[in-house]
């Protein structure tokens, strides 16, 4: 497998958490409007939350083999 730099990974999170904020937004504004959430309102957030999580996983969950 290869070897992604760190660098490039947390700016990558950095995208997902702005696209998650800007998706929260969104939500918060459709239910201000309708009173009424729905999967549906949700559901374009999904590939940023299992995208940053895998992010969030790599960067400070997973250690590194060779510092072991």
């Amino acid at each position: 497998m290869f070897k992604i730099n760190k660098k490039v990974i947390f700016i990558a999170f950095v995208v997902c958490l702005f696209f998650l904020g800007l998706g929260v937004n969104d939500i918060t504004r459709i239910y201000r409007d309708t009173n009424q959430l729905k999967f549906a309102d949700f559901s374009p957030l999904i590939p940023y939350i299992i995208s940053g999580s895998i992010f969030f996983y790599i960067l400070y969950i997973k250690k590194d083999k060779t510092s072991a």
